[in-house]
């Protein structure tokens, strides 16, 4: 029993095997697939609905809808992004490493699922209860992601520093100062059209989750944390997750055409970022 105990652990934290990669190959087709009909509809309805109607010379972004098709195929890609991860289960990274990643997408698909309910639901949008319920667990994606990203955070402890490449202070603080400014320029024009929906408290705190969670997922490449690859795929996808956020905010907020022209690149950035994060877990071959 121990022997074959000892067996089965040694088939995980391998190399993903070609059938193995074939199939995640598969599934990663089917969400291009869906994300370009996704993309075509959306673009399609916005120039149908709002440009098709005579005398009218600008749109007129609360008009806009968004069809049952584009809703559910958005939440089927979170949950394609979810199988990807369970599917590479014994060619993780590690086993620390796969739980986060696999407990990230746990709260990333609710969060989705919630949010296009929001977008087909005409009595719901950002300033009820029901969207602070879903930025609460999409806080949570990010926290798992931040400790997932973070390795230990090696560049913060005294005790593991000694062993990292020696950084002056432009080399450790340009990257967060980027992150966390650009955020915050954002969030500052923003602000007077957070607050009448009541995103003036959970506003910010989002605003620090993703920018903490960009900022050492960027770390991760620089300090090479993970492999090469992984640690790419990862900080990229984080970083378009945090460009879906300030996208997301401003169609939140609606302030007429900005809002009207932002909600067509949400999912854009958004699903193409998870797709990386969830691709970011394999354990590939040299």
């Amino acid at each position: 029993m121990t022997e074959n105990m000892v067996e089965n652990l040694g088939k995980f934290d391998q190399p993903i095997r070609e059938k193995r990669l074939n199939w995640v190959l598969f599934v990663v087709c089917i969400s291009i697939l869906l994300f370009g009909a996704i993309f075509a509809v959306d673009w399609t309805v916005m120039l149908f609905e709002q440009f098709n109607r005579p005398g009218m010379v600008f749109p007129k972004p609360l008009d806009l809808k968004q069809t049952a098709f584009t809703g559910i195929g958005k939440a089927v890609n979170s949950v394609l992004c979810l199988v990807i991860v369970i599917m590479v289960l014994d060619s993780r990274i590690d086993k620390k490493d796969w739980l986060l990643l696999f407990f990230a997408f746990l709260f990333i698909v609710p969060t989705d699922i919630i949010m296009r309910i929001i977008d087909l639901n005409p009595n719901l949008d950002a300033s009820t209860p029901f969207f602070m319920v879903g930025g609460v667990t999409s806080i949570l994606a990010h926290l798992v992601l931040f400790f997932r990203h973070g390795r230990g955070f090696p560049y913060w402890r005294k005790s593991k520093r000694a062993d990292l490449p020696k950084k002056n202070w432009f080399q450790m603080l340009w990257l967060p100062a980027v992150i966390f400014g650009s955020a915050g320029l954002a969030m500052g024009f923003l602000w007077q059209y957070m607050v009448p929906i009541n995103h003036q408290i959970i506003g910010p705190a989002y605003t620090a989750f993703f920018c903490m969670n960009t900022w050492v997922a960027w770390e991760s490449v620089r300090y090479k944390l993970y492999p090469k690859r992984n640690a790419i795929f990862a900080a990229i996808g984080v970083t378009l997750w945090y460009l879906t956020e300030v996208v997301g905010e401003i169609w939140n907020v609606q302030i007429g055409l900005p809002s009207f022209i932002a909600f067509q690149f949400i999912w854009m950035v958004y699903g193409p970022g998870i797709l990386l994060i969830a691709l970011s877990g394999i354990k590939f071959k040299k």
